[in-house]
């Protein structure tokens, strides 16, 4: 890509814009993400060939970004965030420049603190409004949410959960967004006494039961149903326990859930 870049860019007439399109392409998986030079070359074409509104060049640009912060430390992943909103600031409307934005700033909060995780999660939450419709941008928002219950505490959470179930029932039909409000949902329980965990056990119960063909649903209430039993009686495990392997029985080939059933 260094060579279609240079100085004599305006000598190659036969570097079209469909010609840079594939190039943007490879420049996905151009490696190492460390030096982005190219990149950053990539987004300076010449404004008379108009290349950098390309949309094939600038989304390269933006996905080779977001690959960058997946192994980034706190600090690299902040500045390439940053870039990555800048690029996204230029281009608004564009819902493809947004996702990995959102994306990535779903790979910030995984290393942030929870005052960190607050402020990235608001973030993600306008970014999400400006595209309401859009299911991915609405999925990385949820990721974010269920990210922040990991720093919360009880109240928190109960906060947290309740955003995501409202953003589940927006996309009612969206298993993976769906995914992320149970995974809250057993965050939640490990911070509440047994009375809490019942309610939330049966949330989860209902959930699961939207997406009944669903593994990952169903081990998230598995993990919720082990967690209830921490501090019932007798008689209340008993039943709980019951309930792990039933859904053992429904999902036989998920050894998550038959690890659960075999610990109690």
């Amino acid at each position: 890509l260094e060579s279609l870049l240079d100085a004599s860019w305006a000598t190659r007439p036969w570097q079209t814009a469909d010609f840079m399109s594939r190039a943007a392409r490879d420049f996905i998986n151009a490696t190492p993400f460390s030096d982005l030079w190219t990149g950053e070359r990539l987004l300076r074409f010449p404004p008379n060939r108009d290349l950098a509104q390309g949309p094939s060049v600038r989304l390269a640009f933006a996905k080779a970004l977001y690959n960058l912060t997946v192994v980034q430390d706190l600090a690299g992943c902040e500045a390439t965030v940053g870039r990555l909103g800048e690029l996204a600031g230029r281009f608004a409307a564009d819902p493809a420049i947004a996702l990995p934005l959102a994306m990535a700033l779903v790979n910030l909060t995984v290393v942030q603190d929870l005052a960190g995780r607050e402020v990235t999660v608001g973030r993600l939450g306008e970014l999400a409004g400006r595209f309401a419709a859009d299911p991915a941008i609405a999925l990385e928002h949820a990721k974010a949410l269920f990210n922040l219950t990991a720093k919360q505490d009880l109240a928190g959470r109960e906060v947290t959960v309740g955003r995501l179930g409202e953003l589940a029932g927006r996309f009612a039909a969206d298993p993976a967004i769906a995914l992320q409000h149970a995974m809250a949902l057993v965050n939640l329980t490990a911070k509440q006494d047994l009375a809490g965990r019942e309610g939330t056990v049966g949330r989860l119960g209902e959930l699961a039961g939207r997406f009944a063909a669903d593994p990952a649903i169903a081990l998230q209430h598995a993990k919720a149903l082990y967690n209830l039993t921490v501090d019932q009686d007798l008689a209340g495990r008993k039943a709980t326990i019951g309930r792990i392997r039933l859904l053992a029985q429904q999902f036989p080939d998920d050894g998550e859930i038959a690890a659960l059933r075999d610990a109690l």
